[in-house]
């Protein structure tokens, strides 16, 4: 037996799992109902038959021998080959959920090793080695920061693709937090060239075009509420039922619920994970027909349902057409 297999099962009944959010844990043989878990982070969980009772957090186990990902921290993000952008499900401030000692945040463009848990989650492991390279970018962006200009990257040799990727990650972010117009990098894999060659020039040009895409996309959730004058209010039992069946509706397409809130008019806002990545979208708390899809979709949104929504997002995401919309 490995060494996390044994650490996992330190007891007969008990198990050192990552909680990741919404109403399940994931154990390397099978789902397991959460209970009482707060917070992200690894806990120590009480098992009986298929319901994980957090007891305590706990310190995580030694992940060496579960599938790596490697590549160069941005914000979050892991970027790594093709210019692949993974937001991790844990971060490193979550392996110190049990120690005395606080994991700080890699610095901008540190070679990481995250890890596939079981049921497709990443999480952070561990920092990798330096070569040199990385202070040379770091440099050239502090640079970009105060002038705007990217030209210096062509300069440096020995920079691997997914440096530079990081590198126009960086880049647009920096400006999207200046001109408060979120984005994530699933959405600007494609852009990635000019990013690296232009700077800021072509972020704020990118921003500007999403915030027109975002502001043609007609208001869904309003008109919706503004149909539902009797504003039912069903039972909390019904409401736990349409909870269970959001989220066997998102798994079955391969998306993990992390969390949920009822919203007015019957809507329901559900918190996903979905290719490395994280999506917001309300639905209608009886049927779960997508109200608003969290992404440009023309208008269409009504003619999805929670469990084929994902597969929208996949080809948007396949076909460089994403331009996400909630938050």
């Amino acid at each position: 037996m490995t060494d996390y297999r044994r650490f996992l099962q330190q007891a007969s009944e008990t198990m050192v799992l990552p909680y990741l959010g919404g109403p399940y844990v994931d154990a390397p043989d099978r789902r397991l109902r959460a209970v009482g878990p707060t917070a992200t982070g690894w806990w120590r969980f009480e098992v009986s038959g298929r319901t994980a009772t957090a007891v305590e957090p706990a310190d995580p186990p030694d992940l060496g021998d579960l599938p790596a990902v490697r590549g160069y921290w941005v914000a979050g993000y892991l970027v790594g080959d093709r210019a692949v952008a993974y937001r991790l499900a844990m971060g490193p401030g979550a392996r110190a959920s049990g120690a005395s000692a606080i994991v700080a945040e890699p610095m901008r463009f540190a070679p990481v090793i995250a890890r596939r848990w079981h049921g497709g989650a990443l999480l952070y492991d561990s920092e990798d080695f330096e070569t040199g390279v990385e202070d040379k970018v770091r440099a050239v962006f502090e640079q970009s920061t105060e002038h705007g200009a990217n030209g210096a990257l062509a300069a440096i040799s020995g920079v691997p693709a997914p440096l530079r990727a990081a590198f126009g990650y960086a880049v647009m972010l920096r400006v999207a937090t200046a001109l408060a117009v979120p984005v994530r990098p699933v959405q600007l894999r494609w852009h990635i060239g000019e990013l690296v060659a232009m700077g800021d020039a072509a972020a704020r040009r990118i921003l500007t075009g999403a915030q027109e895409r975002r502001a043609a996309e007609p208001n869904h959730v309003e008109r919706w509420r503004a149909e539902r004058t009797d504003a039912r209010l069903r039972p909390a039992s019904a409401r736990e039922r349409t909870l269970d069946r959001a989220e066997a509706a998102l798994y079955s397409a391969g998306a993990l619920l992390r969390d949920s809130r009822w919203l007015s008019g019957d809507l329901l806002e559900v918190r996903y994970d979905f290719m490395d990545d994280r999506f917001v979208s309300v639905v209608d708390g009886e049927t779960l027909r997508v109200v608003d899809a969290g992404i440009c979709l023309a208008g269409a949104d009504e003619r999805l349902t929670l469990e084929s929504l994902p597969g929208v997002i996949a080809e948007a995401i396949r076909t460089y057409q994403l331009e996400i919309t909630a938050w």
